[in-house]
């Protein structure tokens, strides 16, 4: 999937700021598979990919890349609270309570269905 193409797909204010980004914590070094900034919402974006079923997993490595932004990134003076977004090939359809989103791709297309809106939803 092209930088360009999903830039495209998540509308105006986003930018790129790096693919399989890396960020170290304590003394482990762990990459987030699609970093972003929306330059007029002032936050970062991380979307991390799954090519299986959306397992609580996901969520919780989610989580920890949000929480890692949040903390060694973001200028918390500057910049809002990061998102997170999961697109995975599938999903379970019960609802959740996640601040996190989870979409679903059955082709290399851009991903359809919102699992959870997040954050002021």
């Amino acid at each position: 999937m092209a930088a360009g193409s999903v830039l495209t797909g998540l509308g105006f204010g986003f930018a790129f700021v790096g693919r399989q980004y890396p960020i170290t914590v304590g003394t482990k070094k762990f990459r987030i598979d699609l970093l972003f900034h929306h330059f007029k919402l002032h936050r970062f974006v991380v979307i991390e990919l799954k090519t299986t079923e959306a397992h609580p997993s996901h969520l919780g490595q989610l989580g920890f890349c949000v929480g890692a932004v949040d903390r060694f990134l973001r200028d918390p003076e500057r910049d809002a609270r990061t998102l997170g977004n999961l697109i995975a090939e599938s999903r379970d359809e019960r609802p959740s309570s996640s601040p996190f989103s989870c979409r679903t791709s059955h082709s290399r297309s851009a991903p359809t269905r919102p699992f959870h809106r997040g954050y002021g939803s």
